[in-house]
């Protein structure tokens, strides 16, 4: 067993001491005056055999959507030592990957198992670890999720694994549309304007709240400043101007997916 890495393990999944709430993710999400879940969890399954697969460019909310489903798992009662998260932007290679999970493998002593690998697309020949465990029955009770910003790399190395996903799916996070954006910064205004049902009546939704106007003409420049993107509205909502931090996010995400 490799007891190395148990360590940074161990900093990484604050729940296997019970201190879920002392999760970074989780505190600096509810630190926010304006938050959201970036999907319904419902959407993720749980139910092992699973592989599951979010893409999504960074800071869209696939990290803080994994950490509330380690949290939905933890309240419904299972065993913490079971779950697992790990940042693989800090693992050096597929051969350090392997040992990793092999070392989560052999620390939980549950049957059942869940794997949260967040960016694994950072590590080169991460799909023939993972299809390594599949085949090798490491995971047929298992439920694994990874997630990418690279949408490239992630559904090409996917390829990998047809017939090899049990009750797993993909799982798009997108930059919030201009109605979710409006329920962010507005939900007051979202209840007076229904979601338009068919095309044929959109004149007349458009007639009845006409006096609604300027307020969504101003919410609609707001969005086209911050595009949806998570840390873009974030910062925008609190100085009126998107950070150079988060246009260095997204700057970077766009020059190294392309």
């Amino acid at each position: 067993m490799e007891t190395e890495y148990l360590p940074l393990l161990a900093k990484q999944n604050v729940w296997w001491e019970g201190r879920i709430e002392n999760d970074v993710h989780l505190t600096q999400w509810r630190e926010h005056e304006k938050r959201w879940i970036p999907i319904n969890l419902e959407e993720l399954p749980l139910k092992p055999f699973s592989l599951n697969i979010i893409i999504g460019p960074r800071q869209a909310g696939k990290t803080t959507l994994m950490k509330f489903a380690v949290e939905k798992l933890l309240k419904k009662g299972v065993p913490p030592k079971s779950i697992f998260y790990v940042r693989c932007d800090e693992i050096l290679d597929a051969k350090e990957l392997r040992k990793i999970i092999e070392t989560f493998l052999d620390y939980s002593s549950s049957e059942e198992v869940y794997l949260f690998l967040d960016e694994i697309t950072d590590i080169v020949g991460w799909e023939k670890v993972i299809k390594g465990f599949i085949d090798d029955g490491d995971f047929k009770k298992a439920v694994v999720t990874l997630s990418g910003s690279n949408s490239f790399q992630l559904q090409k190395g996917s390829e990998l694994f047809p017939g090899r996903r049990g009750f797993g799916k993909d799982i798009f996070v997108f930059p919030l549309s201009f109605r979710e954006y409006l329920e962010v910064v507005d939900p007051e205004l979202v209840k007076r304007i229904p979601a338009l049902k068919e095309l044929g009546n959109a004149h007349l939704e458009v007639k009845e709240h006409l006096t609604l106007l300027k307020q969504l003409q101003k919410h609609l420049r707001d969005y086209l400043v911050c595009g949806g993107f998570p840390l873009a509205v974030l910062s925008y909502l609190k100085s009126g101007t998107v950070s150079e931090t988060a246009k260095e996010t997204y700057k970077s995400w766009i020059i190294g997916t392309s």
